[in-house]
Order: C-alpha cells, then structure tokens, then sequence
C-alpha cells in the first residue's frame, strides 16, 4: 500500500508539472499510469513469488516519469522526454517472463534487454520502422512460447499472448494513422487508443495471475513431480504453487510427539492468532505434517485445499518410500548375512574335509605304503597286490575329497586372492580358456560369488556348449566389478529351465548384483555378472551401468 501511494503521488505531481493540467488528455494519461500501479500491486500481493507485480508497478513509475516531459520546467521537460518511452521495457519483460517474472530462455532475455534498449533511446522509439519490428517479435516471441510451452501452463501462455497483442496494437495505431495523414483527430484517437492497450494488458496480466486458473492445472504435474522430489524439493515446489516463499514443511515424527523441518530440526507451530497460518496435513486419518505459511498470503482457499491434498500425498509417498527403503534394506542386509554365513560355513567345512578328512586319508596312505614296503620285502605277493589296489583305491578318494574341498570352497582364494583361484580353476577346466584378472582384492562374498559364477559357467561350456574357444574377463572399477564368460559353442542355453544358472542368480541377487545370460543357438553364450563392491541403495536401479558394460564386453576382443 505505501508503494501504491507513492506511485498515486508521483504521477499527480507528475500531472500537476504539466502546463495542461486538468485537462481530458491529462486526466486519461494519469487513470492508465494509477492503473498500472494498481494491477501490479495487486499481482505483487496475490503471487509474490512471481516478478511481474513488481514489473507492472516499475512500468507505472516510467509512466510518469515520462510525463514530466510536458511540465514547465525546462530540466524537467528535458528528463521526460528522454524517459517518455522508457515503460514500454518492464512491460514487455512482464509479458515475455509471464507467469513467474524470471526469463529462462537465452533467447528471450536478449530480446528483453534489447527491448529496454529501444525503449530507454527516444529516437528508437520514436522510429516507426523500429517500433513496427518491436511490436513484431514481442508478438512473435510470446505465441512461440506459448507453442513450446507444456500443458499445464498454455494457459497462463495464451494470456501472455494477449497482453502482448493489445501493447502491439496500441503501438501500430498510431502508426497506421501517421502513414495515411489522418490528422490532428486520428493522432488524438490513437493515443486513447493506445492508453486504452496499455491498461488492458495490465489488467489482463494482473486478473489472471490473481485467479491463477493455470495453477490449478498445474496440479496434475505437481503432484507426479512431488511424487520423486527430495524434502527440499518439495518446499520450494508448494512454495511456487501458492505463492508463498517464506512457506515451511513440517514432518510429524510420532516417535517424538514433535514436528521437525527438511533438516530434521525441532519447529514450533505459530500461535493462532498470528500472521502465520497452519494447515495440517492427513493421511488415512494419522497426521503426517503441517504447511506453515503466510496467512494474508494466500487468499485462494480452493488453491490451497487442492495444493494441501497434493501436499498430503507427496508427504505419504515420502513415508511410504522410507518404510519400502528401510525393509528393503533390512530384506537386503538379511539376504547378505545368509550368503555370508554360507560362505562362511563353506569354508569351515572346507578347511575341515581338507585337513581332517584328508589327513586321516593321508595318514591311511602312509600306512599303506609301509604295508606294501613290508609284504613285498616278506616276499608275499598277493597281499601286496590287494595293498596296491588299496591304495589306487585310496588316491582315487583323495582326489575326490580335494574336489569336495575346491567345491565348498575355492582352494586357494582367501589366501592369494581372485586370480589365483580363477587360475586354478581355469587349470582345471579340460579346455583352453583365455583369462584376464586384475591383481585387485575385492570383500570374501563378492570373491566367492565371482569364483562360483565362473566355475558354474566353465562347467557348463564343458558338459554341453561344444565350445572351441572360452574367454573369461574380470573388470573392476569404483562401483562394481563385472565378470563375463563366453563362449562360441553351440548356444541355445536356457538358465530358466533348472540349470545351476538360476541358482547363480539367486546367490548373486544376495549380495546386490545381477546375472544375465545371452545364448543365441549357434552363436555362443555370455554369462554376465555385475555386482557392487559395496553396499547400494535397495530403491536404486538394480545396477545402473550394467548394460553398457554388457555392451562395452560383448565388442571387446
């Protein structure tokens, strides 16, 4: 209110300097100047986020400032004068940045700037060539956003449209009746005319960013974009809907019996009474938060019902998202304890058949061959021989222990690492397989769940690829490492159908990652793994990355 009444000030003073005053002339010039003013208030108090409020009140002012241009005296005509011309810039910036005020095109900020340009060079604006063009692209700019323009916000567009074409019709009247000579009347119609355009796009821009009619179709957009918007996101969302910057987002922790704000500090509720209203926030009857904001704000209780609602739901959408996020987390860290505690007890056993087991075979077969030494030094053959076969007999069960042993838990891996365990492994597969490890320690579960993928993968190459050529590659970097093994065997594999694949998956899904499998009949398998060397968010992209990975391995050489 004190700049409106500074602005009613200024242009009676501004009047009031003319020779003229209280002419008809004077008065018009001095209704559309205080229109001006009036409708860029009202803009300014009912969207303050927005700068075209702002914009339609620094319009008014140029508006009398270029009025002193017909005053008596000398240094203020001259100053008019030069100014008479200058409100022509802030209204086409609020015509081109409407509804928020803010140009986000670089495009459309240079046309803006070489708007006030124009309008700020009085020989500029007093070219018709120039005023033409002016009027033109402002028209031109306006309908091509509106065409670009989403949905939601054509509307708010198309207004802007038509202010802009109101401003260019009171621009090009006057200059219509210039080029036929109409005389001294056409030149007094078309000023009227053009304070009459000036007005009508202020009133137009003012009436519907009170209404905001656009804001409510804006809605639907908010609330999908509210649905994956972090907390601070969603202030500043509801913030622009209802025009209310200094607007606050309580959370109700029931744990706490206490609201809290984005960064989880303690807020208290504004007393009723005060300048700051409190809007609560249900969901399935539990309250869930609260919107605190500037009561005189936001007069649109229709708004705010509708805006509350998508407040409400984005609010829950968060706390169901928590809850999912923490059982999945929970789920996730309970899959990894199991996988770790297999593993753990594989080599457990492992260790156990390996030393036990096999010492007591290997403690047998010392015995033996004393037994074998003795009958044959005695000279009695037969029970020689029966100690021979023993001890074929003996050696064929070693070799099976070790293989019981390496199948529990791969010899050799927690001692020298993943390319050792792959070399032997390789070593042992019956075919000729290219490898290529990196010397790089990775944490016990992700090691063993790449040796057993591996050894599962050659197993099958084996038994039923008919492969000539088997390559085996390892790649490691800051988030996971990918293992790849293919073959140009006959193809036509089926992981789905019971195979030790499908097992594979499951225990690679424990501890985060993903396995695929590519078998075109006729032109080989790849087995693909991808698993993350650390803990990752359980709502994440399974493996964000892995197919271009799978890309990446499946054109290498």
């Amino acid at each position: 209110m004190a700049i409106l009444g500074a602005v009613m000030a200024f242009g009676l003073v501004a009047e009031a300097s003319s020779g003229t005053w209280p002419n008809v002339p004077a008065i018009g010039d001095l209704v559309a100047g205080w229109l001006l003013a009036v409708c860029g208030v009202i803009a300014w108090r009912r969207r303050p986020t927005s700068r075209v409020g702002p914009l339609l009140v620094a319009a008014a002012f140029a508006w009398f400032a270029g009025t002193f241009g017909s005053s008596g005296v000398p240094a203020l005509a001259g100053v008019g004068s030069a100014l008479l011309t200058i409100h022509r810039g802030p209204i086409v910036h609020a015509i081109l940045a409407y509804p928020d005020g803010r140009i986000h095109a670089g495009s459309t900020r240079l046309i803006v700037i070489a708007t006030y340009a124009y309008a700020a060079l009085a020989p500029l604006a007093r070219n018709d060539l120039v005023t033409v063009a002016v009027a033109a692209i402002v028209v031109a700019t306006t309908l091509a956003r509106y065409r670009v323009s989403r949905a939601s916000m054509r509307q708010a567009r198309l207004v802007a449209l038509a202010a802009a074409t109101s401003v260019a019709i009171g621009l090009l009247v006057g200059i219509v009746g210039r080029m036929a000579h109409a005389g001294p009347e056409m030149e007094r119609a078309a000023s009227w005319a053009y304070l009459a355009c000036i007005g009508l796009a202020a009133v137009v821009l003012a009436t519907d960013l009170s209404r905001a009619r656009w804001a409510r179709a804006e809605l639907a957009e908010l609330v999908v974009d509210l649905g994956g918007a972090p907390t601070a996101g969603i202030r500043r969302r509801l913030a622009d809907a209802l025009g209310d910057p200094s607007l606050i987002v309580a959370y109700w922790i029931p744990e706490n019996g206490s609201y809290v704000d984005e960064r989880g500090q303690p807020i208290d509720l504004p007393v009723p009474g005060s300048a700051r209203g409190v809007t609560l926030l249900h969901q399935q009857g539990q309250p869930i938060g609260v919107l605190i904001h500037e009561t005189s704000a936001i007069e649109d209780t229709a708004l705010l019902r509708d805006v509350t609602a998508a407040a409400s739901m984005a609010l829950g959408n968060v706390k169901l998202k928590a809850q999912v996020r923490r059982h999945l987390g929970e789920l996730e860290n309970s899959r990894r304890r199991i996988a770790e505690a297999t593993d753990k007890e594989r080599r457990r056993l492992s260790t156990l058949v390996a030393h036990r087991v096999g010492g007591a075979l290997a403690d047998v077969g010392v015995l033996l061959d004393r037994g074998i030494q003795e009958a044959t030094a005695a000279g009695s053959q037969a029970v020689s021989a029966h100690l021979k076969a023993a001890r074929d007999g003996l050696e064929s069960a070693e070799e099976d222990v070790e293989r019981l042993a390496a199948g529990l838990h791969p010899a050799g891996l927690t001692e020298e690492g993943l390319g050792r365990a792959l070399s032997a492994l390789v070593a042992h597969a019956g075919m000729g397989v290219r490898i290529n490890v990196p010397s790089v320690r990775l944490p016990p579960e992700v090691e063993t769940a790449i040796v057993f993928v591996c050894s599962e993968a050659l197993t099958n190459v084996r038994k039923y690829a008919q492969a000539s050529h088997v390559v085996l590659q390892v790649l490691v970097d800051d988030e996971a490492v990918t293992v790849s093994v293919a073959d140009d065997g006959v193809g036509g594999a089926d992981s789905s159908r019971g195979s030790g694949l499908s097992g594979l998956r499951d225990r690679v899904a424990a501890i985060g990652g993903v396995l695929s499998v590519e078998s075109r009949p006729g032109r080989g398998t790849r087995v693909m793994t991808r698993i993350p060397r650390g803990r990752r968010d359980p709502l994440a992209d399974p493996m964000p990355g892995f197919d271009d990975e799978h890309a990446r391995l499946a054109h290498s050489p």
